[in-house]
């Protein structure tokens, strides 16, 4: 988070030893690059067949209804169990909703855009605590790092981690505040309009 401490390198054996790690993984990210390729590809295919034309706009707020709905029940499954794990799965519903929100959102530029905005918000921070997990995890059980080192980092990270998780549990309790059936209904009011004004355009 500071600037200066990036530059003086505060932890240069746990740096350059990670380093030697990510180089020694891109090395064999070709091949998985190219299965991930493959397999995208194979999704494309399949989606060509997707029946769409008989998709309304009720059906999509439905979906969205039920994306907010996960993601209020992890978001509820962290207040009362914050731990790693059940952040982590409340930032994957979260990232559902902005993926929905983004894709959907012709359907009312105004509210699906607040809705993706606000996911997105929450998403990051979920994600830099999720890193901070990551990480942490991996100098815990990493012995051969330098002890002094490693313990002033993991002190940081602890610290760190817990800043991010009031932030995100106080963007969360507002970002979840609507309770899903009225987050639906409201959906579904503007959705339905969609057509009209598409048709008017």
């Amino acid at each position: 988070r500071d600037g200066a401490e990036k530059e003086t390198g505060s932890f240069p054996q746990i740096t350059a030893a990670l380093k030697t790690e990510i180089a020694t993984l891109a090395e064999t990210f070709g091949d998985q690059q190219q299965r991930t390729a493959t397999t995208l590809q194979q999704i494309c295919d399949r989606l060509e067949g997707w029946p769409l034309e008989s998709i309304g706009s009720d059906d999509l707020s439905c979906e969205i209804k039920k994306t907010y709905r996960r993601g209020r029940k992890c978001f509820r499954c962290v207040g009362s169990d914050p731990n790693a794990e059940n952040f982590h799965s409340w930032r994957k519903r979260v990232k559902d909703l902005w993926y929905q929100a983004q894709i959907l959102q012709n359907l009312n530029q105004t509210i699906l855009c607040e809705i993706a905005e606000g996911a997105k918000t929450l998403g990051h921070e979920l994600g830099d605590l999720h890193d901070l997990a990551f990480l942490r995890e991996r100098l815990e059980g990493g012995a051969e790092f330098p002890e002094d080192e490693r313990s002033l980092l993991l002190g940081l990270i602890s610290t760190r981690e817990r800043e991010l998780e009031r932030v995100a549990l106080d963007l969360g309790a507002r970002f979840y505040a609507e309770k899903p059936g009225a987050f639906g209904r409201r959906l579904l009011a503007y959705a339905r309009q969609w057509p009209e004004r598409r048709n008017s355009a």
